[in-house]
């Protein structure tokens, strides 16, 4: 399947804008916000810059990546970062230790070679910097009420899915050390979330790693 305007589509919802503030939320959360201006940030899969253009807001330096053509050339006539049609599975177009912050939302399920990936990031990324990658969690409450109408299953560009244990795995054979990781349930009440929070049945897999040299 191609990644092109019609896969796109639901990128222009309300609702994935909302999530992707609450990933910048999140972000900022991680970060020291006093010290993030100037700091490279990469964002792998940016689809039409959406969550570029909020980290461009607090000062952060830009970058996004995405394999379909038709989604960088929207984004770059929305936002204002620095836009490559690249694939994260191939030489990614930087120096060694380049970006201070890497995100990667929502698509590792979509690679043939995810390892591949995961090593192309670590060369990027500075000593000390974060990747944080987000995919849905195949071990959800979601996924078991749901059974092969879950989303994750739905979507034809899914190739592989991860519980947080697999995904932690394949990061620290990728040259990562995990430093937070945890899965979250939107959009039920926070204090509900939290009670569930241990068990790693929310919807969706946040972790938030560095380089281990």
């Amino acid at each position: 399947m191609k990644f092109d305007e019609d896969y796109f589509t639901h990128y222009s919802s309300t609702r994935t804008k909302e999530a992707l503030n609450l990933y910048f939320n999140r972000l900022m959360k991680e970060t020291i916000f006093e010290k993030i201006r100037n700091k490279k940030l990469l964002d792998i899969g940016c689809a039409y810059g959406y969550f570029l253009k909020i980290a461009g807001g607090f000062g952060f330096e830009t970058y996004g990546i995405d394999i379909s053509q038709h989604a960088v050339e929207q984004a770059k006539k929305k936002v204002n970062a620095k836009f490559f049609c690249r694939d994260v599975q191939d030489d990614l177009p930087f120096a060694d230790g380049y970006f201070e912050i890497i995100t990667m939302f929502d698509v590792i399920e979509h690679l043939e070679k995810p390892y591949d990936a995961l090593r192309e990031i670590r060369r990027v990324l500075k000593s000390k910097g974060l990747f944080v990658i987000t995919t849905p969690n195949v071990n959800s409450l979601l996924r078991r009420n749901m059974g092969k109408k879950w989303i994750g299953f739905g979507d034809e560009t899914h190739i592989i899915l991860y519980s947080i244990h697999g995904l932690k795995f394949l990061l620290r054979k990728a040259g990562f050390r995990v430093l937070k990781a945890e899965t979250f349930f939107t959009p039920l009440p926070q204090v509900i979330s939290k009670l569930l929070r241990p068990f790693n049945l929310g919807g969706k897999i946040w972790i938030t790693s560095t380089r281990k040299d």
